[in-house]
This record gives C-alpha cells, sequence and structure tokens, in this order.
C-alpha cells in the first residue's frame, strides 16, 4: 500500500488556564487558536478530517494518531511517500 509523508499546519483550539483565571470582557478578542504543525503518514482522510501517523509497523498497526479537521487545517504539504517496507528500509 502506498502511504503519503505529509505536513499540515492547521489552528488547534485551546483551552485556557490562565493566572488570574479571569479575564476581562475586551481581552477575549484578543484570544485566538494556536498553529500547530505536524509530519506524519497519512492513513486515512475522508471529507471531514485527515489522520495522520507518527509510526506505522509492518504489522499493520499505527502509534500516535492524530485526527485533525480539515476545516481547520491552513497548509498541507505531501512530502514524500514510500510502497512497502523491506528489511528495516522503507521502500
Amino acid at each position: 500500500m502506498n502511504r503519503e509523508i505529509i505536513e499540515l499546519t492547521w489552528m488547534d483550539a485551546q483551552s485556557l488556564d490562565i493566572e488570574p483565571s479571569l479575564v476581562r470582557k475586551e481581552d477575549v478578542a484578543k484570544l485566538n487558536g494556536i498553529t500547530c504543525s505536524i509530519v506524519g503518514y497519512l492513513v486515512d482522510e475522508n471529507v471531514e478530517r485527515y489522520v495522520l501517523a507518527k509510526e506505522v509497523w509492518e504489522n499493520g498497526y499505527y502509534k500516535y494518531l492524530h485526527i485533525i479537521p480539515k476545516k481547520s487545517v491552513i497548509s498541507f504539504r505531501k512530502l514524500n511517500s514510500y510502497s512497502n517496507f523491506k528489511g528495516d528500509k522503507l521502500n
């Protein structure tokens, strides 16, 4: 199976736990999400989201999955691809 290695940049949500925990109404407009980037294997995609894995194992397992809604994606860049494992090297 062919897998793409991609870089995604997206706007992530935040939960603010700051001191003091009170925020003035006029300061709320200044709050934003945080821009994040990830490089990983694109293991699934549909119209709503991308699923990236940091590790792909030859026995069919994935590790460290990230599910990123497409609506929050700022940029998508294909870096590389591989078709299969051969020994300890990616082909």
